[in-house]
């Protein structure tokens, strides 16, 4: 018995159609793992036509195209896995930092038992003149300290806590302003510091979040914005 090439083709689409329904009916998701790809293979070949069998290389591309699929859906899953030990660590290594100083993006300058406070600027570029201001609570200069001309990189710096006549200052919170002629900028501009302080509490992040350190004077940063653990 001869068969029409479109007997032929609505009998392979029938077959094939009836291979899927056979393979995804136990499945009412009909999310495909390996064994529900290897139960539409068997179905595949159970109801193909007799007279027109599919290609070898068909089989072979269906398995290749399955196995890459595996192979990222496996690799994504190591990568979740590997996020969560980095994020676990984060938190660990973040919890030993409470009650340390570190040096911060911050202009808080916390004079505690007459301590020597210090900090430091990173310099964008050169400058002919480098000056520190320390501030109290209320806005009005305590010290200036002139550092003088200063390569590009980071500068550091230090107050004894003592103001400009010599005396000591009361311990408590003070801040540091810092202000410099940058050699590819017209006028003055206004730098930020780094300064020693102690990280007073910790908050995990949720998710991929970085762990966020709250510091003494009230500022919240992220642990990736440490720059130094003293």
């Amino acid at each position: 018995m001869e068969l029409s090439a479109t007997t032929t083709a609505a009998t392979n689409q029938v077959s094939s159609q009836a291979a899927r329904d056979s393979a995804l009916s136990e499945d009412p998701s009909q999310s495909l793992d390996q064994t529900d790809f290897l139960k539409l293979m068997i179905a595949q070949v159970k109801n193909q036509d007799p007279f027109e069998p599919m290609d070898n290389g068909e089989f072979i591309g269906q398995m290749a195209q399955f196995s890459s699929v595996d192979g990222i859906k496996k690799m994504s899953t190591n990568l979740d896995e590997m996020a969560k030990s980095f994020q676990q660590g984060q938190g660990l290594q973040a919890a030993t930092l409470v009650g340390r100083q570190v040096i911060a993006p911050t202009s808080a300058a916390i004079l505690t038992a007459g301590q020597p406070v210090i900090g430091q600027v990173d310099l964008p570029g050169s400058t002919s003149s480098l000056v520190v201001e320390v501030k109290d609570a209320y806005g009005s200069v305590v010290r200036t300290m002139d550092l003088g001309i200063q390569k590009k990189g980071v500068v550091p710096f230090s107050w004894d806590g003592k103001n400009s006549e010599g005396v000591m200052q009361p311990d408590g919170s003070y801040y540091t302003a810092v202000k410099g002629n940058l050699s590819d900028k017209e006028g003055e501009s206004t730098l930020s510091t780094e300064m020693a302080i102690t990280v007073a509490s910790v908050a995990v992040g949720s998710g991929t979040a970085e762990p966020q350190l709250f510091l003494k004077d009230g500022t919240k940063i992220g642990l990736s914005d440490v720059k130094q653990i003293n």
